[in-house]
């Protein structure tokens, strides 16, 4: 009897403050979202959304949405006005999209800067990544809320190119005219190059040459060219006809065609008239040319004198004398 007078007693009171709960959320909700607030501990460096409130009114029981996003505060607030109904605030983080190479994820955060942002979702940057807006761009002046990270690599590659080698060619009057010998085999260098190469997502941006360096330098290759002339009309004393011709560059074949004409190549030839040797040379004629050719006080009987003389009469103009 007792229980039911008790209970008859509160039951006007418990159902006058749940009547009266609308009217008095309605005054207080101010009060209540500034109170959210001083409870969440926002720092200096987040951004203070406005709370979403949740008023329940079945003890011990708190009705949030079956859905609040990643970092998201929760602040339960208790007026003894109130009791036994509880009132919850829900801060829900902004949302950014962010654009990482070819992947796209979701990140919500309450920093206030683009790089507190991206460091509070955990994620890593390299000191060369290109981040758009900057990392310093305040978050309420993100256009659609989009981040874009572009990941920048350097890196210093080498690089080894063959460097040719030369030819070196030189005169040798030892060897036909008209052949080449080689006398060593060239061989190729090889050359360091080093590159510092920029990859933008992993796609080669820029390739820069920074230094070039030979490591194994090139070897030429000796040619020796043939410059004993070639005789193709009868002849006597070919071998000293060509080193003549090759000495003072004269055609060997038009010596040759001379001293058969003059001499029918007999060193010892002797013209009544005073001509001697192979190219019938006077006596004084004799002594000037072979003194000028090098061959000063040598017997006119002398073949190789006789040769290299007129080899030089020849190649110095004087050719017309016969």
């Amino acid at each position: 009897m007792k229980l039911k007078i008790l209970i008859c007693s509160f039951f006007p009171l418990i159902l006058g403050a749940f009547l009266f709960i609308p009217k008095a959320h309605a005054v207080d909700d101010k009060y209540l979202k500034g109170r959210a607030i001083e409870l969440a501990n926002f720092s200096d460096d987040d951004i203070v959304v406005e709370p979403k409130m949740i008023y329940n009114f079945a003890p011990g029981k708190v009705n949030l949405p079956e859905l609040i996003t990643p970092n998201a505060k929760v602040v339960n607030l208790v007026n003894p006005r109130y009791s036994p109904a509880s009132i919850t605030a829900v801060f829900e983080a902004p949302k950014y999209l962010i654009e990482d190479q070819s992947n796209q994820l979701a990140l919500y955060s309450f920093k206030r800067r683009v790089g507190d942002i991206l460091a509070d979702g955990g994620v890593v940057l390299a000191k060369e990544d290109i981040i758009s807006p900057s990392i310093d761009t305040p978050a309420p002046t993100l256009g659609g809320n989009l981040i874009k990270i572009t990941r920048v690599s350097l890196a210093e590659i080498e690089e080894f190119e063959s460097v040719p080698y030369r030819e070196k060619k030189s005169d040798d009057p030892e060897i036909n005219k008209g052949v080449q010998k080689v006398t060593k085999i060239g061989k190729n260098g090889r050359e360091r190059l080093l590159y510092r190469v920029r990859r933008e997502n992993g796609k080669e941006v820029e390739k820069k040459l920074i230094s070039r360096e030979i490591v194994e330098k090139p070897q030429d290759q000796l040619v020796s060219v043939g410059t004993r002339p070639i005789i193709t009309v009868r002849c006597r004393y070919n071998d000293i006809v060509s080193s003549a011709a090759a000495k003072y560059s004269v055609d060997a074949n038009s010596l040759c065609t001379l001293m058969m004409k003059e001499s029918n190549g007999n060193a010892s030839s002797v013209n009544p008239d005073g001509y001697y040797g192979l190219f019938q040379y006077n006596g004084d004629f004799w002594a000037s040319a072979s003194a000028k050719a090098g061959y000063g006080g040598a017997s006119w009987s002398d073949p190789t004198a006789q040769i290299y003389t007129t080899a030089y009469c020849f190649s110095h103009g004087l050719s017309n004398r016969w």
